[in-house]
Protein backbone atom coordinates (compact mmCIF):
# COMPACT_ATOMS: atom_id res chain seq x y z
CA UNK A 1 0.00 0.00 0.00
CA UNK A 2 3.09 2.44 0.76
CA UNK A 3 3.82 1.85 -2.66
CA UNK A 4 0.63 2.27 -4.28
CA UNK A 5 0.25 5.78 -2.28
CA UNK A 6 4.47 6.82 -3.79
CA UNK A 7 2.70 6.35 -7.49
CA UNK A 8 -0.89 7.97 -6.95
CA UNK A 9 1.98 10.72 -4.99
CA UNK A 10 3.55 10.96 -8.56
CA UNK A 11 0.24 11.03 -10.56
CA UNK A 12 -0.81 13.77 -8.73
CA UNK A 13 2.37 15.59 -10.11
CA UNK A 14 1.84 14.50 -13.40
CA UNK A 15 -1.55 12.93 -14.39
CA UNK A 16 0.01 11.33 -17.45
CA UNK A 17 3.06 9.62 -15.94
CA UNK A 18 2.71 6.33 -17.35
CA UNK A 19 5.04 4.20 -15.44
CA UNK A 20 3.40 5.59 -12.44
CA UNK A 21 -0.13 4.14 -13.35
CA UNK A 22 1.72 1.07 -14.35
CA UNK A 23 3.38 0.68 -10.58
CA UNK A 24 0.07 1.51 -8.94
CA UNK A 25 -1.53 -1.54 -11.55
CA UNK A 26 0.81 -4.02 -10.39
CA UNK A 27 0.68 -3.29 -7.01
CA UNK A 28 -3.22 -3.82 -6.84
CA UNK A 29 -3.11 -7.11 -8.86
CA UNK A 30 -0.67 -8.81 -6.62
CA UNK A 31 -3.12 -7.64 -3.71
CA UNK A 32 -5.85 -9.02 -5.58
CA UNK A 33 -7.90 -5.78 -5.46
CA UNK A 34 -9.92 -5.93 -8.47
CA UNK A 35 -12.48 -3.29 -7.72
CA UNK A 36 -9.48 -0.79 -6.83
CA UNK A 37 -7.81 -1.69 -9.83
CA UNK A 38 -11.06 -0.78 -11.93
CA UNK A 39 -10.97 2.51 -10.34
CA UNK A 40 -7.66 3.13 -10.88
CA UNK A 41 -7.84 2.03 -14.97
CA UNK A 42 -11.06 4.60 -14.75
CA UNK A 43 -8.67 7.61 -13.29
CA UNK A 44 -5.99 6.73 -15.57
CA UNK A 45 -8.83 6.60 -18.84
CA UNK A 46 -10.09 10.26 -17.94
CA UNK A 47 -6.46 11.62 -17.84
CA UNK A 48 -6.15 9.81 -21.28
CA UNK A 49 -6.32 11.68 -24.34
CA UNK A 50 -5.30 9.56 -27.48
CA UNK A 51 -7.89 7.54 -28.51
CA UNK A 52 -5.85 4.39 -28.99
CA UNK A 53 -4.45 4.47 -25.97
CA UNK A 54 -8.12 5.40 -24.30
CA UNK A 55 -9.01 2.46 -25.97
CA UNK A 56 -6.78 0.18 -25.30
CA UNK A 57 -7.60 1.17 -21.69
CA UNK A 58 -11.07 0.36 -21.95
CA UNK A 59 -10.51 -3.02 -22.91
CA UNK A 60 -8.04 -4.13 -20.25
CA UNK A 61 -11.10 -2.31 -17.57
CA UNK A 62 -13.63 -4.58 -19.41
CA UNK A 63 -11.50 -7.68 -18.87
CA UNK A 64 -10.88 -6.89 -14.91
CA UNK A 65 -14.62 -6.95 -14.54
CA UNK A 66 -15.43 -9.52 -16.49
CA UNK A 67 -12.58 -12.01 -16.02
CA UNK A 68 -11.91 -11.10 -11.92
CA UNK A 69 -15.23 -9.14 -10.35
CA UNK A 70 -17.15 -11.60 -12.80
CA UNK A 71 -19.04 -8.44 -13.44
CA UNK A 72 -20.35 -9.12 -17.28
CA UNK A 73 -23.02 -6.02 -17.45
CA UNK A 74 -20.03 -3.64 -16.15
CA UNK A 75 -18.07 -5.16 -18.90
CA UNK A 76 -20.63 -5.06 -21.63
CA UNK A 77 -21.16 -1.16 -20.48
CA UNK A 78 -17.48 -0.33 -21.21
CA UNK A 79 -17.14 -2.17 -24.10
CA UNK A 80 -19.86 0.07 -25.57
CA UNK A 81 -17.98 3.02 -24.50
CA UNK A 82 -14.86 1.81 -26.50
CA UNK A 83 -17.26 1.40 -28.96
CA UNK A 84 -18.29 4.59 -29.39
CA UNK A 85 -15.47 6.08 -29.54
CA UNK A 86 -13.72 3.90 -31.70
CA UNK A 87 -16.02 2.14 -34.08
CA UNK A 88 -13.80 0.45 -36.38
CA UNK A 89 -11.62 -1.11 -33.44
CA UNK A 90 -11.51 -4.64 -34.54
CA UNK A 91 -10.39 -5.98 -30.93
CA UNK A 92 -13.76 -3.99 -29.65
CA UNK A 93 -16.19 -5.74 -31.81
CA UNK A 94 -14.92 -9.44 -32.01
CA UNK A 95 -14.48 -8.68 -27.53
CA UNK A 96 -18.57 -7.42 -27.85
CA UNK A 97 -19.40 -10.40 -29.86
CA UNK A 98 -18.43 -12.79 -27.55
CA UNK A 99 -19.70 -11.22 -24.63
CA UNK A 100 -22.72 -10.55 -26.53
CA UNK A 101 -23.00 -14.73 -27.42
CA UNK A 102 -21.65 -15.45 -23.17
CA UNK A 103 -24.69 -13.30 -22.56
CA UNK A 104 -27.20 -15.58 -24.89
CA UNK A 105 -27.72 -12.22 -27.22
CA UNK A 106 -26.92 -13.72 -30.18
CA UNK A 107 -28.27 -11.67 -32.58
CA UNK A 108 -26.07 -8.73 -31.29
CA UNK A 109 -23.39 -11.39 -31.25
CA UNK A 110 -24.50 -12.03 -35.22
CA UNK A 111 -24.61 -7.95 -36.13
CA UNK A 112 -21.11 -7.48 -34.20
CA UNK A 113 -19.56 -10.01 -36.09
CA UNK A 114 -21.17 -8.80 -39.26
CA UNK A 115 -19.62 -5.12 -38.84
CA UNK A 116 -16.05 -6.92 -38.07
CA UNK A 117 -16.51 -8.70 -41.46
CA UNK A 118 -17.18 -5.48 -42.82
CA UNK A 119 -13.82 -3.91 -41.65
CA UNK A 120 -11.45 -7.10 -42.61
CA UNK A 121 -9.75 -6.65 -46.13
CA UNK A 122 -8.89 -10.33 -46.88
CA UNK A 123 -11.76 -12.09 -48.54
CA UNK A 124 -10.84 -15.28 -47.05
CA UNK A 125 -11.21 -13.89 -43.33
CA UNK A 126 -14.51 -12.34 -44.36
CA UNK A 127 -15.91 -15.49 -46.02
CA UNK A 128 -14.48 -17.31 -42.28
CA UNK A 129 -16.11 -14.76 -40.26
CA UNK A 130 -19.95 -14.97 -42.42
CA UNK A 131 -19.62 -19.00 -41.70
CA UNK A 132 -18.71 -18.58 -37.91
CA UNK A 133 -21.63 -16.40 -38.07
CA UNK A 134 -23.91 -18.64 -40.02
CA UNK A 135 -22.59 -21.43 -37.79
CA UNK A 136 -23.79 -19.65 -34.40
CA UNK A 137 -27.31 -19.20 -35.64
CA UNK A 138 -27.57 -22.77 -37.40
CA UNK A 139 -27.25 -23.67 -33.23
CA UNK A 140 -30.60 -24.94 -32.27
CA UNK A 141 -32.57 -23.39 -35.11
CA UNK A 142 -31.96 -19.85 -33.88
CA UNK A 143 -32.18 -18.34 -37.30
CA UNK A 144 -32.05 -20.89 -40.07
CA UNK A 145 -32.73 -17.96 -42.81
CA UNK A 146 -30.09 -15.77 -41.82
CA UNK A 147 -27.91 -18.54 -41.03
CA UNK A 148 -28.29 -19.46 -44.83
CA UNK A 149 -27.79 -16.13 -45.99
CA UNK A 150 -24.65 -15.67 -44.08
CA UNK A 151 -23.02 -19.08 -45.33
CA UNK A 152 -23.55 -17.67 -48.83
CA UNK A 153 -22.01 -14.79 -47.78
CA UNK A 154 -19.10 -16.93 -47.19
CA UNK A 155 -18.83 -18.72 -50.21
CA UNK A 156 -19.03 -15.82 -52.37
CA UNK A 157 -16.11 -14.67 -50.49
CA UNK A 158 -14.18 -18.09 -50.68
CA UNK A 159 -15.53 -20.28 -52.82
CA UNK A 160 -13.21 -23.57 -51.45
CA UNK A 161 -14.54 -22.70 -48.11
CA UNK A 162 -15.62 -26.41 -48.04
CA UNK A 163 -17.54 -26.06 -44.52
CA UNK A 164 -20.09 -23.12 -45.80
CA UNK A 165 -21.25 -25.48 -48.69
CA UNK A 166 -21.61 -27.98 -46.79
CA UNK A 167 -23.83 -26.25 -44.15
CA UNK A 168 -25.44 -24.72 -47.23
CA UNK A 169 -26.51 -28.37 -48.72
CA UNK A 170 -27.62 -29.70 -44.69
CA UNK A 171 -29.97 -26.00 -44.93
CA UNK A 172 -31.75 -26.85 -47.78
CA UNK A 173 -31.74 -30.37 -47.53
CA UNK A 174 -33.72 -29.17 -44.45
CA UNK A 175 -35.88 -26.96 -46.06
CA UNK A 176 -36.48 -29.47 -48.82
CA UNK A 177 -35.35 -27.67 -51.45
CA UNK A 178 -33.42 -30.57 -53.32
CA UNK A 179 -32.24 -28.61 -56.23
CA UNK A 180 -30.37 -26.21 -54.12
CA UNK A 181 -28.83 -28.93 -52.15
CA UNK A 182 -27.43 -30.74 -55.39
CA UNK A 183 -25.62 -27.40 -56.28
CA UNK A 184 -23.82 -26.93 -52.98
CA UNK A 185 -23.26 -30.84 -52.99
CA UNK A 186 -21.49 -30.12 -56.48
CA UNK A 187 -19.55 -27.36 -55.00
CA UNK A 188 -18.27 -29.25 -52.55
CA UNK A 189 -17.09 -31.54 -55.14
CA UNK A 190 -16.20 -29.39 -57.34
CA UNK A 191 -13.97 -27.09 -54.64
CA UNK A 192 -12.67 -30.14 -52.89
CA UNK A 193 -8.51 -30.73 -53.40
CA UNK A 194 -8.69 -34.78 -52.68
CA UNK A 195 -9.35 -36.57 -55.81
CA UNK A 196 -11.07 -39.37 -54.34
CA UNK A 197 -12.76 -37.26 -52.05
CA UNK A 198 -14.29 -35.54 -55.28
CA UNK A 199 -14.96 -39.40 -56.88
CA UNK A 200 -17.05 -39.97 -53.70
CA UNK A 201 -19.01 -36.53 -53.63
CA UNK A 202 -19.55 -36.69 -57.08
CA UNK A 203 -20.97 -40.42 -57.05
CA UNK A 204 -23.32 -38.39 -54.22
CA UNK A 205 -24.68 -36.30 -56.46
CA UNK A 206 -25.27 -38.27 -58.92
CA UNK A 207 -27.55 -40.54 -57.08
CA UNK A 208 -29.24 -37.36 -55.34
CA UNK A 209 -29.89 -36.79 -59.12
CA UNK A 210 -31.43 -39.68 -60.17
CA UNK A 211 -33.38 -40.61 -56.77
CA UNK A 212 -34.18 -37.52 -56.01
CA UNK A 213 -34.39 -34.87 -58.89
CA UNK A 214 -34.94 -37.26 -61.07
CA UNK A 215 -32.69 -35.87 -63.76
CA UNK A 216 -30.88 -39.07 -65.19
CA UNK A 217 -28.58 -37.38 -67.44
CA UNK A 218 -27.88 -35.62 -64.83
CA UNK A 219 -26.91 -38.07 -62.72
CA UNK A 220 -24.77 -39.94 -65.16
CA UNK A 221 -22.85 -37.20 -65.76
CA UNK A 222 -22.42 -36.62 -62.14
CA UNK A 223 -20.94 -40.57 -62.38
CA UNK A 224 -19.00 -40.12 -65.27
CA UNK A 225 -16.96 -36.96 -63.44
CA UNK A 226 -16.65 -39.75 -60.34
CA UNK A 227 -14.92 -41.83 -62.80
CA UNK A 228 -12.06 -39.37 -63.87
CA UNK A 229 -10.86 -38.35 -60.34
CA UNK A 230 -11.17 -42.08 -59.28
CA UNK A 231 -11.63 -44.90 -62.20
CA UNK A 232 -11.91 -47.43 -59.60
CA UNK A 233 -15.39 -46.29 -57.64
CA UNK A 234 -16.86 -49.49 -58.80
CA UNK A 235 -20.39 -47.91 -58.04
CA UNK A 236 -20.44 -44.99 -60.21
CA UNK A 237 -18.78 -47.74 -63.33
CA UNK A 238 -22.31 -49.86 -62.35
CA UNK A 239 -24.53 -47.02 -62.70
CA UNK A 240 -22.87 -46.07 -66.20
CA UNK A 241 -22.40 -49.13 -67.87
CA UNK A 242 -25.77 -49.82 -69.44
CA UNK A 243 -25.75 -46.53 -70.07
CA UNK A 244 -22.55 -46.59 -72.35
CA UNK A 245 -23.68 -49.81 -74.09
CA UNK A 246 -26.80 -48.22 -75.44
CA UNK A 247 -25.25 -45.40 -76.46
CA UNK A 248 -22.65 -47.68 -78.72
CA UNK A 249 -19.69 -45.84 -76.72
CA UNK A 250 -17.37 -49.09 -76.70
CA UNK A 251 -14.50 -46.84 -75.73
CA UNK A 252 -16.17 -46.29 -72.77
CA UNK A 253 -17.57 -49.45 -71.85
CA UNK A 254 -14.56 -51.69 -72.36
CA UNK A 255 -12.76 -50.66 -69.21
CA UNK A 256 -15.65 -49.80 -67.07
CA UNK A 257 -16.55 -53.25 -67.75
CA UNK A 258 -13.41 -54.78 -67.37
CA UNK A 259 -13.62 -53.16 -63.92
CA UNK A 260 -16.41 -54.71 -63.03
CA UNK A 261 -15.74 -58.04 -63.97
CA UNK A 262 -12.81 -57.79 -61.64
CA UNK A 263 -14.81 -57.33 -58.63
CA UNK A 264 -17.26 -59.66 -59.52
CA UNK A 265 -14.33 -62.05 -59.55
CA UNK A 266 -13.01 -60.49 -56.21
CA UNK A 267 -16.26 -60.87 -54.44
CA UNK A 268 -16.96 -64.45 -55.82
CA UNK A 269 -19.98 -63.53 -57.71
CA UNK A 270 -19.91 -66.26 -60.32
CA UNK A 271 -23.52 -65.08 -61.80
CA UNK A 272 -22.38 -61.23 -62.18
CA UNK A 273 -18.71 -61.94 -63.62
CA UNK A 274 -20.78 -64.67 -66.09
CA UNK A 275 -22.90 -61.57 -67.08
CA UNK A 276 -20.30 -59.42 -67.41
CA UNK A 277 -18.01 -61.52 -69.82
CA UNK A 278 -20.40 -62.26 -71.93
CA UNK A 279 -21.24 -58.44 -71.99
CA UNK A 280 -17.25 -57.62 -72.32
CA UNK A 281 -17.35 -60.26 -75.20
CA UNK A 282 -19.90 -57.95 -77.00
CA UNK A 283 -18.19 -54.96 -76.27
CA UNK A 284 -14.71 -56.23 -77.49
CA UNK A 285 -16.72 -57.18 -80.55
CA UNK A 286 -18.01 -54.08 -81.17
CA UNK A 287 -14.84 -52.30 -80.73
CA UNK A 288 -12.96 -54.01 -82.89
CA UNK A 289 -10.93 -56.42 -81.17
CA UNK A 290 -12.26 -60.05 -81.50
CA UNK A 291 -8.86 -61.88 -79.91
CA UNK A 292 -10.51 -59.97 -76.68
CA UNK A 293 -13.87 -60.99 -77.24
CA UNK A 294 -12.94 -64.73 -77.70
CA UNK A 295 -11.12 -64.45 -74.31
CA UNK A 296 -14.08 -62.99 -72.79
CA UNK A 297 -16.72 -65.79 -74.27
CA UNK A 298 -14.12 -67.99 -73.06
CA UNK A 299 -14.09 -66.86 -69.80
CA UNK A 300 -17.99 -66.81 -69.71
CA UNK A 301 -17.69 -70.22 -71.04
CA UNK A 302 -15.66 -72.18 -68.34
CA UNK A 303 -17.90 -70.24 -65.55
CA UNK A 304 -20.82 -72.37 -66.94
CA UNK A 305 -19.98 -74.40 -69.64
CA UNK A 306 -23.37 -76.23 -69.41
CA UNK A 307 -24.92 -72.58 -70.34
CA UNK A 308 -26.18 -72.30 -74.09
CA UNK A 309 -26.11 -69.06 -73.60
CA UNK A 310 -22.33 -68.89 -72.51
CA UNK A 311 -21.51 -71.81 -75.40
CA UNK A 312 -23.64 -69.40 -78.12
CA UNK A 313 -21.33 -66.45 -77.41
CA UNK A 314 -18.29 -68.53 -77.35
CA UNK A 315 -19.24 -69.93 -80.71
CA UNK A 316 -20.24 -66.26 -82.02
CA UNK A 317 -17.23 -64.83 -80.78
CA UNK A 318 -15.05 -67.10 -82.73
CA UNK A 319 -16.74 -66.96 -86.30
CA UNK A 320 -16.62 -63.19 -85.52
CA UNK A 321 -12.34 -63.96 -85.18
CA UNK A 322 -12.03 -65.93 -88.19
CA UNK A 323 -12.55 -62.75 -90.01
CA UNK A 324 -8.82 -61.36 -88.39
CA UNK A 325 -6.92 -64.80 -87.94
CA UNK A 326 -3.79 -62.37 -87.75
CA UNK A 327 -5.08 -61.18 -84.68
CA UNK A 328 -5.53 -64.92 -83.07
Amino acid sequence: RQAIEKFEAVIALNATNDPAYDGVARCLVSLRAWDDLAKAIEVRIKATAKASSKTKLLLELAEVHEAKRNDLPAAMEVLLRAEKSDKRNKRVLYELARMSEKKGDVPAAAAYRGELAELTEEPEKKAQIHAAIGEMLSQGDRDPTAARLHFEKAVNFDPKLLSAWEALQVHSERAGNMARAAYALEMRAEQNESPRVKALLYAELAEMREQVLDDPNGAVSAYEKALTFDPTLERAARSVLDVYVKRKDWAKAAPTCELLVHAATRDGDADRAFSLFLLGAKIAEESGHPERAVLAALAGFELKPTSPEARAGLVEAMHAARAFPQEL
